[in-house]
């Protein structure tokens, strides 16, 4: 019989390796650049950085593999002051961000993606009273979440694609990408579907690229994600009842 592995500990893995990564890339950037300030690709720190993202990814599938996918909602996500100050985190990280969106002026897509983080910020805030109270949230409230993350990764496009070098942004698009794609199964989740250990993958490998990307710019909002979600990482109590979470 498989046992499942226990997801509360899986946050402070993932802090772990996202700080050694952060160290090591910001080695990088202090010691590791040519004239021009591009990235030496032989540099110790540059290769580290990539090997410990592979080791994490690699422990993460195998730790996340062994978790079961069921479970009712109440079971797999209890009240929680904990991850309720998480979303009001997040929340809170993603004003100043919607807030530099709106007066950018470079785009009409940056003006509507800056009115997606101001609902996003405040979906996150009231999907923290229902966390706290012990509700269910309803989906939408996520799902704004998730259409202003995927709008602000079209965003960042524009400024990596004039990027030289793909390291120097590889780890803010996994970071932007798993932060999407675990806002999507959170959505999921809410509406009664989704897929625990989807959910789990991308929130705990969001965690890890958020803290690896803090040397590359807007430090605050991915530190304040990489804090959301730490927060709201799912329970894995044996199934009893209730809405089952299955495979979707």
């Amino acid at each position: 019989m498989k046992h499942p592995f226990n997801l509360r500990i899986l946050p402070w893995f993932s802090l772990g390796m996202g700080g050694i990564a952060l160290c090591a890339r910001s080695w990088l950037y202090a010691a590791g650049t040519d004239e021009k300030g591009l990235f030496l690709p032989s540099h110790p720190a540059l290769i580290l950085s990539f090997v410990l993202s592979a080791l994490f990814l690699g422990a993460l599938a195998l730790c996340v593999l062994s978790a079961k996918n069921t479970g009712s909602y109440r079971e797999l996500f209890p009240r929680s002051a904990l991850c309720a100050a998480g979303n009001v985190i997040g929340g809170i990280g993603i004003i100043p961000t919607a807030a530099s969106l709106l007066v950018s002026r470079e785009n009409n897509i940056y003006l509507l993606c800056g009115i997606a983080g101001i609902f996003a910020a405040i979906a996150l805030v009231l999907r923290a009273w229902c966390r706290w109270k012990g509700r269910k949230p309803s989906f939408y409230l996520q799902g704004i979440v998730t259409v202003f993350l995927l709008m602000f990764c079209i965003c960042r496009y524009r400024s990596w694609s004039t990027e030289p070098q793909f390291g120097t942004y590889f780890f803010q698009l996994l970071a932007c990408v798993l932060l999407m794609v675990y806002s999507y199964q959170c959505t999921a989740v809410d509406a009664g579907s989704g897929n625990l250990q989807m959910l789990t993958f991308t929130g705990q490998g969001a965690l890890f690229f958020c803290l690896a990307t803090l040397p590359d710019g807007d430090g605050f909002f991915f530190l304040t994600m990489a804090l959301w979600c730490a927060a709201g990482t799912p329970s894995c109590a044996p199934a009893t009842g209730g809405d089952d979470l299955e495979a979707s």
